[in-house]
């Protein structure tokens, strides 16, 4: 079970208001933050190895830029605030998000046993035809597919949030931006990134899961579980250009109900 704890993010080298990203997210700069952000991994992982690095208590250190790396923990959590201005999104290393503008809760926190108001998905297709997920983020925990995760880890840092999870040949990363660019608001951004390690092609689909309160309230209503308007634009082609677009109401079907939640879809 994981709990809110202290920040652990605290201490790294003060990198300065200039130096923070303020423009909308640019992809392959993107890419190339991923990449270096995989080395400063490894390397950090061979320091820690060879004794030349220590652990922080709860999992934690930090890479050479500042940045604190968390790797999965039994207890307690670590978490940091993006946003400005009463403005705040706060990322926590086991995968919950959530955010408000003053008292108005875009997601509200997640309680323990809750589904996560926010999760991603890539799901294979296997031999039988049928398509196995596996989460991006470390919730919902998805026991029977365990095993198809190699390495999971996050990297906080003070401009963006990564979640990083590989599997034998399929390295993926989800990215949390809040782009503090516009005055009067924040913007959050996802970006997935998926890079295939083989030459052959798979069979993959992406999913994402998200379920905004969009209140000035602190605690959900009856009224407020089912009655709100959902969308999603899915199904791009090589050229970028949307093939489908979907929009539906919050049902059971989709959020889960008392027999069958979100982790057992």
């Amino acid at each position: 079970m994981r709990t809110p704890c202290s920040r652990a993010v605290d201490g790294p080298p003060d990198i300065g208001e200039e130096k923070l990203i303020k423009t909308t997210v640019n992809t392959d700069t993107l890419t190339r933050e991923v990449s270096n952000l995989r080395e400063l991994e490894r390397e950090i992982s061979l320091a820690l190895r060879t004794g030349a690095a220590a652990m922080l208590p709860g999992n934690v250190c930090f890479l050479r830029d500042g940045r604190a790396v968390c790797y999965d923990r039994e207890r307690g959590d670590s978490r940091h605030p993006y946003g400005r201005d009463g403005s705040s999104f706060w990322v926590h290393a086991s995968g919950y998000i959530y955010g408000h503008d003053g008292l108005f809760f875009l997601f509200l926190p997640t309680r323990d046993g809750q589904d996560p108001q926010i999760a991603f998905f890539v799901g294979r297709k296997t031999g039988d035809g049928r398509y196995q997920p596996v989460s991006l983020l470390p919730v919902p925990y998805l026991g029977d597919r365990q095993d198809e995760v190699k390495k999971r880890y996050t990297v906080i840092g003070r401009d963006a949030a990564y979640f990083v999870t590989d599997t034998a040949d399929l390295p993926c990363t989800v990215h949390v931006f809040v782009d503090l660019s516009q005055s009067g608001r924040s913007p959050v951004a996802f970006t997935l990134r998926l890079l295939s390690r083989t030459d052959t092609e798979q069979a993959l689909y992406v999913s994402t899961y998200m379920n905004p309160f969009c209140r000035h309230q602190f605690a959900e209503t009856f009224e407020d579980r089912w009655f709100k308007p959902w969308r999603g634009i899915c199904l791009t082609d090589r050229r970028q250009r949307v093939r489908k677009f979907e929009r539906r109401w919050i049902t059971y079907s989709w959020t889960g109900g008392v027999r069958g939640n979100t982790h057992c879809r």
